[in-house]
């Protein structure tokens, strides 16, 4: 039987006093017509962050089962996936909020409750990130670095490229490598609590 790691989306954008932030935030989990909720939580003056991100589709892959993530198991890992976040940016808001500048976004991947048997911790290794966009020029740059429980990417986008909407993707590559580690970090953490999701997020703020 095959089951499908829920996953939390959530943008979060601020401004670099941060006086003025916005939240929404988007659980999709099975069946395979995703329920999808969102909200608004406001701090001072109000941002949405809904008009700036948004997810352009639903999140692919770790649909898992009891011997190994379900579209791997044909192949000569069945202990690796692919997570796949794609959403748009709208960089003409960005450019109203920010100017025409460089802003840097943390980007991170963790749980909405941290299991016994944390993917994440410092020691392990098992998932890598990678940041790519069909607009020439906007990520300049990113690094991975795994702390508090959640793996972060920082990336530096640059606002002074001329497109207006663009999609950025997040590639997270899973590799547990064996049974005995895919079971302990995916499937029996997940099977054993319904209420276990990865949560994605996604910050904006202007470049220090």
């Amino acid at each position: 039987m095959t089951h499908k790691a829920k996953l939390t989306i959530i943008a979060i954008l601020s401004c670099c006093a941060l006086l003025s932030m916005g939240f929404a935030s988007w659980v999709i989990s099975q069946p395979a017509t995703p329920e999808i909720s969102s909200g608004t939580i406001t701090v001072d003056n109000v941002i949405n962050s809904s008009d700036y991100f948004k997810l352009a589709s639903e999140p692919k892959g770790l649909d898992y089962t009891t011997i190994g993530f379900s579209k791997s198991l044909a192949t000569d890992n069945r202990y690796k996936d692919t997570l796949t976040v794609t959403y748009t940016l709208d960089l003409n808001k960005c450019r109203e909020l920010f100017g025409n500048v460089s802003v840097m976004s943390e980007i991170s991947l963790g749980y909405n409750i941290v299991p016994e048997a944390n993917l994440f911790a410092p020691n392990n290794n098992f998932v890598s990130a990678k940041i790519t966009s069909k607009t020439n020029g906007l990520v300049a740059a990113f690094n991975q670095a795994q702390v508090d429980d959640v793996l972060n990417l920082t990336v530096r986008l640059d606002l002074s490229v001329g497109a207006t909407v663009v999609e950025i993707t997040v590639e997270y590559t899973f590799d547990l490598g064996t049974l005995e580690d895919y079971k302990t970090y995916i499937y029996n953490p997940f099977a054993n609590n319904s209420e276990l999701e990865f949560e994605f997020s996604a910050k904006l703020t202007e470049r220090a």
